[in-house]
């Protein structure tokens, strides 16, 4: 949301938006994975109860990480075409480009 009040060019909000809703659609995966992943939910926690079963829950933890990693690289990724097509030093742009990667720590 930062990136749509920031920069005032359309095709940038526009992506800005899109890149929002898929963060907003993996959040709400994420979250319904956690609690989908094992029944009854209560078996999450207490694995004595009996029948109770899980997924794999390491290809969980996995796929979420890959498209969390995913997820930052797009926002990281947004701005930078805006960047480079300023009117500015080479040098600056660099120093711009690494004040907009600093978020990706």
């Amino acid at each position: 949301m930062f990136y749509t009040r920031v920069f005032n060019i359309r095709s940038v909000r526009l992506a800005a938006q899109i890149i929002c809703a898929i963060i907003f659609l993996w959040c709400l995966t994420v979250i319904l994975s956690a609690f989908l992943l094992c029944r009854p939910f209560a078996f999450n926690w207490d694995p004595t109860i009996p029948d109770g079963r899980c997924g794999n829950r390491v290809l969980s933890y996995v796929l979420t990480g890959v498209l969390n990693i995913i997820t930052d690289v797009l926002v990281l990724c947004l701005p930078i075409p805006v960047i480079w097509n300023l009117q500015m030093r080479v040098a600056n742009k660099i120093a711009l480009t690494g004040v907009f990667a600093v978020g990706f720590l």
